[in-house]
Formats: C-alpha cells, structure tokens, sequence
C-alpha cells in the first residue's frame, strides 16, 4: 500500500482535524483554519521526517497517533504562548506602547473621547489573528513582512489588519 505525500495527508487529514477539535476550537472559525493549517505543516514536516516505511494500515495508524499528539501538543503551546503574550500586552500600560520621541500624525484626541474609550472593548472584537498582528505590530519592532511571516500570512494581509484595526478604533473613539 505505497501511498504518495500528498496521497497519505489528504487521507489522514482527520488527524489535524482532531488535534483542533481537542484544543476546544469551534469548527469552521477563522481560528480554526489557522490552526489546521499550522497543524498540517507539522504533519507534513513529520511525514518528511518520519524513516520507516508505511506500508501496512496498521503502519499508518501507529504514525497517526504519534504524531496526531505532536500536532495537538505544538498547538496547544502554541495557544497557550499567545495567550501568555496577549496577557502581558494587556498588562502592558499603553503609554509604554507609544514610541518615545515621535509627534502623532493624527490630530489629537479630546480627553472626553479618551475617558469613555476601553481597550477591553476594542480588543473584544479583534479576531485572535488581529490579536497576533496587534501583538507583534506594538510590542516589537517587527516590520509587517516580519510580522506575516512570523504568524505565516501574506504581507497583504497584515497591511490589511493594521488598516482595519485602526479604522475600528478610529470608529470606537469618535
């Protein structure tokens, strides 16, 4: 039973697919896609690593569970960082967020605007990929293209994120 890569992944993909359903992940969300996808490069990394051959049903599923736990394990952490991340960059004052030494570009904001405004509400309707771009686009250093490929997107993608981002909390501030 000589399978190709592409062959095997598409027919063990179920395996991925319980990895995210163990970490709690509500099916067909954003966040479940991410997730699958980052799942499906370990799998795939694994296959490539993986010596022996896999020949036999009972082969293939021996390196289903195997690695079935080590896509759920490196997923897991991987949630458990960002959450650990995002914990402190809500712990983090925004004053500290701010580069030092740099007038705004935007006309300033009324104190009344900055009184009602809570960066808990905004957060709330960030998706956890927003969170990500949010994460790394103010608390490092990081260019954009560091940023899409440090949470595997395009750079389109985080210019797009940055935009939307601000035009909500543009909205949320007026």
């Amino acid at each position: 039973m000589k399978c190709t890569e592409e062959e095997l992944f598409r027919q063990n993909r179920g395996v991925i697919y319980h990895a995210v359903y163990r970490l709690g992940v509500k099916p067909r969300t954003e966040l479940a896609d991410e997730l699958f996808a980052q799942g499906s490069e370990i799998y795939l990394r694994m296959l490539r690593r993986y010596h022996d051959p896999l020949d036999s049903d009972d082969d293939i599923r021996r390196f289903n569970r195997i690695t079935g736990d080590i896509v759920f394990k490196a997923l897991l952490r991987q949630q458990q960082t960002t959450k650990r991340n995002w914990q402190k960059f809500n712990a983090t004052p925004l004053d500290s967020l701010v580069s030092k030494g740099l007038e705004p570009v935007h006309e300033e904001i009324p104190d009344s605007a900055l009184l009602d405004f809570r960066f808990s509400d905004f957060t709330a309707k960030l998706s956890p990929r927003d969170l990500q771009v949010l994460y790394y686009k103010y608390t490092t250093e990081l260019t954009n293209q560091q940023i899409a490929k440090r949470i595997h997107v395009s750079e389109a993608t985080v210019s797009r994120k940055v935009r939307h981002m601000k035009a909500l909390l543009k909205e949320m501030m007026d």
